[in-house]
């Protein structure tokens, strides 16, 4: 269809992107997720704009990229209402990287589970009314 030429010091370079574009389009078309251990964080979820989920996780200064959205845990996906600019869900997540560890970089994870769960619903223009409340069902 097209002639291209290739100079002779390029051709590996070409062969070896073809071979990861063709490789990783293997991999996705088989929805293969990369796995990565699940590990528990405490910390607190919120939606904003752009990445629409995400998970502060306390005592660190990471901040996580939620992908199942539609899919949280299920004590949780009734509290998770769209849009939801003033609550802010703090709990103990069990989360599931999908992507390696990048420094500086927000890393992808998949809510798993949810426990002791506390929903605090607030206004910023009246912040003395901060309203509090935990989800018994998760405080077994």
């Amino acid at each position: 269809m097209y002639d291209v030429a290739v100079s002779p010091r390029c051709a590996p370079l070409m062969a070896m992107l073809l071979g990861v574009a063709l490789g990783s389009a293997a991999a996705r078309a088989q929805g293969a997720e990369p796995q990565f251990p699940c590990e528990p964080v405490h910390g607190r979820f919120y939606t904003s704009n752009g990445i629409p989920c995400r998970l502060v996780v306390f005592r660190t200064r990471r901040i996580l990229a939620v992908r199942n959205c539609a899919e949280l845990p299920k004590p949780m996906d009734r509290y998770v209402s769209w849009p939801m600019p003033y609550r802010l869900i703090y709990g103990d997540y069990v989360v599931c990287p999908l992507e390696t560890e990048r420094r500086g970089w927000m890393r992808a994870v998949k809510i798993t589970s949810a426990s002791r769960l506390v929903v605090e619903d607030f206004n910023p223009e009246q912040l003395d009314r901060v309203t509090t409340y935990r989800v018994t069902s998760t405080w077994r």
